[in-house]
């Protein structure tokens, strides 16, 4: 089997280190042989990564670049990490029976983080009913599952949108694509056990990804917390 594991950055301060604790820590568990590692960016640039994907968004929010349509064909299935994680797990282990795998957060995907503002009335009430999804890990086989997303993410004005909204547009339209799924009582795996969310310091028994996901600082802050807490963690 062979894997790819992908990340989106704009290249700002602080950001390549903190794609190569990301990096280093998959390594923990994994073989390189197993796997390719590609950033996507929209900032062409010089970087120590051998495989760097170019790609164009209209936005100072590099975060609507997961659902890119230039990832390369022919692997056995695709895992999308945030730059901002610590990944101590086996990638096989991200996959299961079912062509997506997500994480659920422990909010109804009514909440504001997660609600897709052009939903029905209706499917926002159903939606109170159904844990939001985290978009900064999951995985996939089947690349069309990138295609159907982005088309939701095209519905979207973010010109005017500071980034904060634009997070929360963008999330909002990977959530309303697991809703549709749910609808269509299409099945998903479910790999939330693996992951901590929110991580500030303490690490939380038997969980082997570190998400240090979050809007109180940049990619320099975030660097510097990933640093503390494998120092502390080792």
């Amino acid at each position: 089997m062979k894997y790819l594991v992908y990340t989106v950055s704009d290249f700002s301060d602080g950001a390549e280190e903190c794609i190569s604790i990301l990096y280093n820590s998959i390594l923990k568990r994994n073989n390189k042989s197993n796997f390719d590692f590609v950033v996507v960016t929209n900032k062409s640039r010089q970087s120590k990564f051998n495989l760097v994907i170019d790609d164009s968004v209209e936005s100072n929010y590099i975060g609507w670049l997961k659902y890119t349509n230039k990832l390369p064909e022919g692997y056995d299935g695709y895992l999308y990490l945030d730059s901002d994680i610590i990944f101590y797990e086996k990638i096989k282990n991200m996959f299961g029976s079912h062509q997506i795998s997500v994480i659920y957060e422990n909010l109804p995907m009514s909440c504001s983080w997660f609600m897709f503002d052009m939903a029905t009335d209706e499917e926002k009430q159903k939606m109170m009913n159904i844990k939001g999804c985290n978009a900064g890990t999951f995985s996939f086989t089947d690349k069309i599952i990138l295609q159907k997303i982005n088309n939701l993410c095209k519905l979207i004005n973010f010109k005017n949108l500071n980034i904060l909204d634009q997070a929360k547009a963008e999330q909002s339209c990977f959530n309303y694509f697991i809703f549709s799924l749910h609808q269509q009582q299409i099945s998903l795996n479910n790999i939330t056990s693996f992951i901590q969310l929110h991580v500030v310091e303490e690490k939380e028994k038997n969980k082997s990804i570190f998400h240090f996901c979050g809007f109180d600082g940049g990619m320099v802050d975030k660097h510097k917390k990933m640093k503390k807490f494998i120092e502390r963690n080792p």
